[in-house]
C-alpha cells in the first residue's frame, strides 16, 4: 500500500514527475489566464497553488508524507488525508456488502473517479478527490443501516445523486464512502387531485414530469440540467421558473430522512397548513445532507399551463 509519490524515490522517476509537473504546470497557466481575463499574476497565483503543482514542489524539497496528501499522478488526485489511496477496512466493506448487496458496493478506481466529479471546474482545476467505495442503496432501511456503520466507524459521507452540481459537492475530501441513489428512483404515489406526490430520492425531474404527463400536472423547478429531485431538494435548487412557482423551499411538502446516527426521520405532510412545531422540512431543505441524508420527497404539483413562451 502507500503512495507512488512515497514509494517512488529513484532519480529518474523523480525527473519524470518533475517534468509531468512542468507540462501540466504550463497547461494549468494557460487554462488560468483565459479563466481570469488575461490577467497573468490572477492566473500564475491559480496555478501555483493547484495540486499537481504543489506535489512536485513538496517532491522536490523531499517532504514525501507531505507530497502524498496531494496524490501526485494524472487525474487520481487524493483527499487532504491521503485517505481515498487507501481501501476501507474490510469488516467495514463486508458489513455494508450484507447491508445492500456484494454487487452494490463498488470499489474500482474508475467508477470512484466517476463519482469524485460533478459538472463543475473543480475536478479539472483543483483535482479529484475520490471516495473509497461507491454504495448503492434500494431504500430508505437500507441508508439508515450503511448511516450506521459509517458512525460507528467515523467514516465521512458524500451523499448524490445525478452529479450534475455546480459547485463541487461530490469531492470527498477526507474519504470515506459515496451514497449514490440511482438506484432509488420510484415514484411512490401520485395524488392528482390533491395536486402532490411522493417520490424516492434518486427520480428526477424529467421522469417525474413524463410520469405525471398524462393527469395535467407537471413539477416545474427546473434548475437546467436533469437533477435527482433528492439532490435538488438538498440544495434548495431553483431556475427560471422560480418567479412563477418559487423554488424547491416552496415545492417540499415533506421530506424522509436519515440523521448521522441513522435515525430516519419524517417531516411535514401532505396538509396544505400546518402550526405544529418546528418547520423541519424548510430546515433539511438547502442543508445539503449536512443535518440529514434525503431519502423520500414529498412534493407539490402544479397544472400545466396553456402555452409556454420565452423572450
Amino acid at each position: 500500500g502507500g503512495s507512488p509519490l512515497v514509494r517512488g524515490s529513484g532519480r529518474k522517476m523523480m525527473g519524470s514527475r518533475v517534468s509531468a509537473a512542468c507540462r501540466e504546470s504550463r497547461r494549468l497557466l494557460s487554462t488560468a489566464i483565459s479563466r481570469n481575463g488575461g490577467s497573468l499574476s490572477q492566473a500564475k497565483r491559480r496555478t501555483m497553488t493547484s495540486p499537481f503543482v504543489m506535489a512536485a514542489k513538496l517532491r522536490l524539497n523531499g517532504n514525501a508524507s507531505d507530497g502524498a496528501k496531494f496524490g501526485l499522478g494524472g487525474r487520481r488526485f487524493v483527499s487532504s488525508e491521503g485517505a481515498s489511496l487507501q481501501s476501507l477496512p474490510s469488516d467495514v466493506l463486508e458489513a455494508l456488502q450484507k447491508i445492500v448487496g456484494e454487487k452494490k458496493v463498488m470499489t474500482g478506481m474508475a467508477i470512484r473517479e466517476q463519482h469524485a466529479k460533478d459538472e463543475s471546474y473543480h475536478g479539472d482545476a483543483d483535482g479529484l478527490f475520490p471516495p473509497q467505495a461507491v454504495v448503492f442503496p434500494s431504500n430508505t432501511q437500507q441508508v439508515a443501516e450503511v448511516v450506521k456503520v459509517c458512525s460507528a466507524n467515523q467514516i465521512p459521507i458524500v451523499a448524490s445523486g445525478a452529479c450534475t452540481s455546480l459547485e463541487g459537492h461530490l469531492a470527498a475530501l477526507k474519504g470515506g464512502i459515496n451514497l449514490n441513489f440511482r438506484d432509488m428512483a420510484e415514484v411512490l404515489e401520485v395524488n392528482a387531485s390533491d395536486l402532490d406526490c411522493r417520490v424516492q430520492a434518486g427520480v428526477t425531474r424529467i421522469q417525474l414530469n413524463e410520469y405525471v404527463r398524462d393527469t395535467g400536472l407537471f413539477f416545474p423547478i427546473d434548475p437546467g440540467a436533469d437533477a435527482s429531485l433528492g439532490g435538488m431538494a438538498s440544495t434548495r435548487a431553483s431556475g427560471t421558473n422560480a418567479v412563477r412557482y418559487g423554488t424547491m423551499r416552496d415545492n417540499v411538502l415533506g421530506l424522509t430522512a436519515v440523521l448521522a446516527d441513522g435515525t430516519i426521520v419524517k417531516t411535514g405532510g401532505r396538509a396544505r397548513k400546518s402550526s405544529t412545531g418546528y418547520d423541519l422540512t424548510r430546515l433539511l431543505v438547502g442543508a445539503e445532507g449536512t443535518l440529514g441524508i434525503i431519502t423520500e420527497v414529498a412534493l407539490r404539483l402544479h397544472g400545466q399551463p396553456e402555452s409556454i413562451a420565452s423572450a
